[in-house]
């Protein structure tokens, strides 16, 4: 569990816990961390402090989600939908959230933080988050609390050729740094004059962990990113 609070090459927790202290809880599965933190999260609600500093929880499974969500009613904890998750709670009947303009869950997640909710997300969407969202989370002065380990290092898997790969360093979108390995993005559009700029969408997430300082590449062919 992490209780937390920008430069380009920082990491995700070296942005978000500028000045803020880190706790870590480690204990064996089925020693009651989970439900400390519930029961903490009721008493606040009973005090009426739920809103007084927003929470992010970010938790290993979407299940854990609707756990939170009934065990602890009084922190109104919201989850960041996309339009079809939307669309679907409101078909069965439900209450949902209005619509706000966002179309995928890390829109979502933005327009949530802006508004200093208390909210809750998986693991799986904590590792799409970019540089603004770090920033947010940062100002907006949120506790976040991760909820089991999320892996500091693996291969970043997409679909991508070893002539993309190839290209990412050729076309000069990757910047490497010598000492450590670490990707950065260094193609800037506005340099390109001729119009034949086509990477933008096909290595957004690429671009995403570079921002977020988490990248790296390994003898020239594998990436792998920092799971912080």
């Amino acid at each position: 569990m992490f209780d937390c609070g920008c430069d380009m090459h920082q990491s995700f927790l070296e942005v978000v816990t500028l000045d803020a202290p880190i706790v870590i809880r480690d204990a064996i599965m089925g020693t009651g961390k989970s439900s400390a933190m519930i029961k903490r999260f009721n008493e606040l609600a009973e005090r009426g402090k739920q809103y007084d500093e927003p929470y992010l929880v970010v938790l290993p499974y979407l299940d854990e989600i609707k756990r939170y969500q009934q065990a602890c009613p009084g922190m109104n904890f919201q989850e960041p939908l996309d339009d079809r998750q939307r669309a679907k709670i409101g078909k069965e009947g439900q209450s949902v959230r209005g619509a706000n303009g966002a179309t995928s869950k890390t829109d979502d997640l933005k327009i949530l933080l802006s508004g200093g909710y208390n909210i809750l997300t998986t693991h799986s969407l904590f590792e799409q988050w970019n540089e603004e969202v770090a920033l947010l989370i940062r100002d907006g002065g949120y506790h976040v609390i991760i909820d089991e380990e999320i892996g500091c290092i693996e291969p970043l898997r997409l679909d991508l050729s070893k002539g993309d790969r190839q290209d990412l360093l050729r076309l000069g979108y990757l910047s490497i740094d010598p000492e450590t390995n670490r990707a950065s993005w260094a193609f800037d559009k506005s340099d390109d004059a001729e119009g034949k700029y086509t990477g933008y969408s096909k290595y957004q997430k690429i671009r995403n962990y570079c921002e977020l300082g988490s990248l790296y590449l390994y003898g020239n062919r594998v990436m792998l990113k920092s799971g912080v």
